[in-house]
């Protein structure tokens, strides 16, 4: 449904039309990180209270102790990473916060498309942009814990949130009807 030229998609903007849909994506590829990063968690506690529920058949009293408190170890450090990350006493990871998170990322991508105003498209980027922020504090919690697969969907959730802010920032600033190509020009 795009018109000559390239300016317009599915009756919007293309700019507005870009920056709902990567926000959309956005959003849910943030679910899916936290869904990933949950189930790691239990996976890692499960793996945890096996090996701490007592030692091998080969094992002397001694070496069983050791394995235990080597377990308990790494069940202590992995006690505080579900809520470790806190913004002015808001675990992040929590399912309310993710729920708000959701929420409010989808109600956004609404008013942009419904009501594609620069106050609109201006809380859009400032959105975004602390998206991203939280996104890469995320990559580098990630990374520090040795999960790759998570940091590279938390990589691919800053990747989009910055797409949709800059989309949404060109939105913002580009004029009502500007074409994107010089008069005469054809999209490639």
């Amino acid at each position: 449904m795009s018109t000559v030229g390239g300016v317009r998609a599915f009756g919007r903007p293309r700019w507005v039309a870009l920056s709902v849909a990567l926000l959309f994506a956005a959003t849910l590829a943030f679910v899916l990180g936290v869904s990933l990063e949950r189930n790691a968690i239990s996976t890692e506690s499960t793996t945890t209270s096996i090996q701490t529920s007592g030692g091998t058949n080969g094992e002397s009293g001694g070496e069983a102790q050791e394995n235990k408190e080597k377990a308990g170890g790494l069940a202590d450090s992995h006690a505080g990473v579900e809520g470790s990350e806190r913004v002015l006493g808001v675990d992040l990871e929590s399912l309310p916060a993710v729920i708000v998170m959701v929420g409010f990322s989808v109600l956004l991508a609404a008013a942009v498309w419904w009501r594609p105003a620069r106050p609109v498209l201006i809380i859009s980027v400032l959105f975004c942009t602390g998206a991203v922020l939280l996104d890469l504090v995320e990559v580098s919690r990630q990374i520090s814990q040795n999960r790759a697969g998570i940091a590279a969907v938390a990589v691919l959730v800053a990747l989009l949130h910055a797409m949709a802010g800059a989309s949404a920032g060109i939105a913002a600033v580009a004029p009502h009807g500007a074409r994107p190509y010089p008069a005469g020009a054809q999209p490639l």
